[in-house]
């Protein structure tokens, strides 16, 4: 079993302690919130383990959002990044579209 490293061998420093925790008072979304106290309580010097238990997230997550924060030490780097999905508005219904869409259907 490996000996679990300090944060300053982790490389957190104490800018990172007071960043982190700036960046957690103000933070308004859940995910990223989670992210923060993750990587926050990693800094303070808690246990891998017992951080993901804490934040209902798996240890593979908390490792890679501190291998996120500590290329650059930049709070942004744990936000979600763009991806598509569903849209956020679907397109009007209008009699003239439900008519134009139900005319290409062939009826047998």
């Amino acid at each position: 079993m490996r000996k679990p490293q300090k944060p300053s061998e982790l490389g957190f420093t104490y800018h990172d302690q007071r960043r982190l925790k700036q960046a957690l008072s103000h933070s308004t979304g859940a995910r990223l919130f989670r992210r923060i106290q993750a990587v926050l309580l990693i800094a303070d010097g808690r246990p891998i383990k017992e951080v993901a238990e804490i934040t209902s997230s798996s240890q593979r997550s908390v490792y890679q959002w501190i291998h996120e924060y500590l290329l650059e030490h930049r709070v942004d780097s744990l936000l979600d990044l763009p991806r598509s999905g569903r849209p956020l508005v679907a397109k009007t219904l209008t009699d003239g579209r439900i008519k134009r869409e139900l005319s290409v259907i062939h009826f047998r």
